[in-house]
């Protein structure tokens, strides 16, 4: 791409071009070689960088051409850009390899280089590349669990844990050190201050402080679709508030037990995001899944331009209401958001997905449909409605999702602006899937993610 004159530049498109002027102004004094490679730089980056209609290969793509090929500053510290990775054909053995998995950490390993910079950056750029990171080994010890409600498995796990953690370290101890290293302290929201727990058998967790004098999760909503024992469909969190979060911390603290009905059991239905009979090898027993929301996104502009453009333009209505605790969430968007269009068939980078079918509202058409003719807005639900069904089609497809059946210890951090999560249904029973975690603000993460020198758009 050739160099800009600094001559035929009115208004910096960019931020980075606006620091570059200023210096040129304040009497920088870069060589004519030096500033055309400073141009070509800011044009490569990853602001205005186009989605290219190519096709994604192999678990991962880089998609150095297009959509994807910026990403980070280059810095000295760094010594080269850091790029978001999008993945899909992603499976357990994958992610859980020590050798082949690009996003695996030990927790101990993590703590023990609590003090050294680059530990922290480092996660923060795997999170910033993938969107998703797996943490073993993570303490679950906890006050908040019942002894009657913990399986045997729980009982010699915590045991375990106990006799090799000194200092017996708590599940709510680890959560908020791990939210620390991504953000700076646990999001407040409505579900509470703090750490809060999932069980399916109640939110027995709301009512105790967390043995750490935290009475953060006290008087919390459960009106959320989290809590139960149904499946999930594939879905970002908190679609209702105006900036969801930037990440999920969620901790496995007890897996659903196996009966005898989900051991014989074929359904593994997740709604209508997922194959309901496609895949007959999965058992449902509250298997955890994630999915590539840019990825999809990408593959959507590939498959189906016009579907594209209605996800990223139209806005979307999503609520949650709460009538024990007196409060009523609503909040809009479009299911892909984008830099904005760039011509064509070309759009500027996704800079967040937001999709919550459980909580989402009925369409409204654009405002200048309303009071026109009744064609118009069946044209729009039409139109809607089948660029809908074709995201759904991405989503559900087995190439695109990884299932992961959790354990105990097992941390996902979810960085829930990019990245979907769901669940497959299981059977409740006398000791319920109990998950633990926090939030992180979307601005806290934006916060560190800058001051490693990595691209926030």
């Amino acid at each position: 791409m050739a160099a800009i004159p600094i001559s035929t530049i009115s208004l910096p498109r960019t931020l980075g071009r606006w620091n570059a002027l200023q210096r040129v102004r304040s009497g920088c004094r870069w060589s004519a070689s030096c500033l055309n490679k400073r141009w070509r730089y800011l044009e490569n980056e990853d602001i205005d960088v186009l989605i290219s209609r190519r096709c994604i290969s192999g678990h991962v793509s880089t998609n150095h051409n297009g959509w994807g090929s910026g990403g980070a500053i280059s810095t000295p510290r760094e010594g080269g850009y850091s790029k978001r990775v999008l993945w899909s054909n992603w499976t357990e053995d994958t992610v859980r390899d020590p050798k082949a998995s690009p996003i695996l950490f030990e927790y101990d390993h993590l703590v023990r280089n609590t003090n050294n910079p680059s530990t922290e950056e480092r996660l923060l750029k795997v999170l910033y590349q993938y969107g998703l990171v797996l943490i073993t080994g993570t303490p679950t010890y906890t006050d908040s669990l019942p002894s009657d409600a913990m399986s045997e498995a729980t009982k010699g796990t915590l045991a375990a844990d106990t006799s090799s953690n000194a200092n017996k370290e708590s599940a709510e101890s680890a959560i908020r050190r791990l939210a620390s290293m991504v953000g700076y302290n646990p999001l407040q929201t409505l579900w509470g201050g703090g750490v809060w727990s999932t069980s399916s058998s109640s939110s027995f967790y709301k009512n105790d402080a967390d043995g750490e004098g935290n009475e953060g999760t006290v008087g919390a909503s459960t009106n959320d679709s989290a809590y139960g024992s149904a499946s999930l469909p594939l879905h970002t969190d908190m679609a209702y508030v105006s900036n969801p979060p930037g990440v999920q911390v969620f901790l496995m603290v007890q897996p659903a037990e196996a009966t005898a009905s989900s051991s014989t059991s074929g359904e593994s239905s997740l709604s209508n995001t997922t194959p309901k009979d496609d895949n007959k090898s999965i058992t449902p027993m509250g298997q955890s899944v994630y999915l590539d929301g840019f990825c999809a996104a990408q593959q959507l502009l590939l498959e189906n331009p016009e579907a594209f453009r209605l996800l990223a333009t139209t806005a979307r209505r999503y609520d949650c209401i709460d009538d024990e605790e007196g409060w009523h969430l609503e909040a809009t968007g479009p299911i892909i958001e984008t830099t904005g269009p760039r011509g064509g068939n070309k759009w500027g980078p996704v800079k967040s997905i937001r999709h919550n079918d459980l909580h989402r509202l009925p369409d409204l058409p654009p405002y200048p449909i309303l009071g026109s003719a009744v064609n118009d807005s069946d044209s729009f639900y039409g139109k809607l409605r089948r660029a809908h069904d074709a995201w759904d089609d991405i989503l559900g497809r087995d190439s695109m999702r990884l299932v992961i059946e959790l354990q105990p210890g097992d941390c996902v951090l979810v960085a829930n602006q990019r990245c979907f999560h769901g669940r497959y249904a299981f059977e409740a029973s006398k000791f319920p899937r109990v998950v633990m975690g926090c939030y992180v603000g979307m601005d806290e993460l934006s916060s560190k993610w800058r001051k490693i020198g990595l691209r926030v758009l």
